[in-house]
């Protein structure tokens, strides 16, 4: 967590960049909403981090209030031919562990995939808040990227 926010900080745009580590509920509940704080707020591959959908969906609703724009990056839910064969057990890693964690009696911060969502659950927890898609398109990584790697991989 620490890598990209130093990565993209120290880029073109990083003076204009506010990163916040906080509850998105809390945090933008207690900010006035007499007029919009953010030109945009993004939400950069973190949905399947939230306890539940009705959770994405009341930030949804709350960022609404305090931005003019919301962009949502998040991975689809199939491997890219691209990626090819490679991506596959990711992403099975990722349904399996989601699928553990949503029969816990209580989900926790410190798990990590706890809900999975595409692009049409995206869209239709963003259209109960009266949010509308702009503009949706597919993005296909380089063929080596990091994410789903060991440790010991990376280094």
């Amino acid at each position: 967590m620490g890598q990209a926010p130093k990565h993209i900080s120290a880029g073109e745009f990083g003076p204009c960049i506010t990163w916040v580590q906080d509850d998105p509920i809390s945090y933008l509940e207690s900010r006035p909403t007499s007029e919009p704080a953010f030109d945009l707020i993004v939400f950069a591959h973190s949905l399947w981090y939230f306890s539940s959908p009705s959770q994405i969906q009341s930030t949804l609703a709350a960022a609404a209030k305090h931005a003019s724009r919301i962009a949502i990056a998040e991975y689809n839910l199939h491997a890219s031919s691209h990626l090819g064969p490679a991506a596959i057990p990711h992403m099975y890693a990722a349904f399996a562990q989601a699928a553990l964690e949503v029969h816990k009696p209580t989900s926790t911060s410190i798990s990590n995939i706890r809900t999975i969502v595409g692009p049409c659950a995206i869209t239709a927890l963003a259209a109960k808040e009266n949010l509308t898609v702009v503009r949706e398109a597919e993005f296909t990584p380089e063929k080596y990227v990091g994410d789903g790697r060991s440790a010991a991989e990376i280094v």
